[in-house]
């Protein structure tokens, strides 16, 4: 749901009739992800892993954020093999736009891009 409702938001402007709903369902969607991974996942995940396979695997999560696509898909696959292949695709796509927005001086304030603030402020 976080995808989509962050797909519509970029094609929108701020002041479109129903972006402050859209911006309300997505606080929430993300708040109630966010309670949940804190309140059950996490605990459970440091309990039966340990300190250094949770370090082995925020290394991990970390590089792979450095190849992941920066915008939503939310028509991308989200099993392997085909999101793989669909995200190295989006991948690319995704930091070209953002280079072009950068030279434009556009949706990258020193915020970061729109997707960024947008889950920054739902957080």
């Amino acid at each position: 749901m976080v995808k989509w409702t962050l797909s519509e938001l970029e094609k929108m402007k701020p002041e479109d009739e129903r972006y402050d709903a859209k911006v309300q369902v997505l606080m929430e969607s993300v708040r109630h992800h966010v309670e949940e991974e804190e309140e059950e996942l996490f605990p459970k995940a440091r309990r039966l892993l340990g300190d250094d396979l949770l370090l082995e695997l925020g290394d991990r999560i970390e590089k792979a954020k450095k190849i992941a696509p920066t915008r939503p898909h939310p028509r991308a696959p989200d099993e392997p093999p085909g999101n793989l292949v669909a995200g190295t695709v989006a991948a690319v796509m995704d930091r070209g736009k953002d280079h072009g927005a950068r030279r434009r001086g556009a949706t990258l304030a020193p915020g970061g891009t729109r997707r960024e603030r947008l889950i920054r402020r739902a957080s």
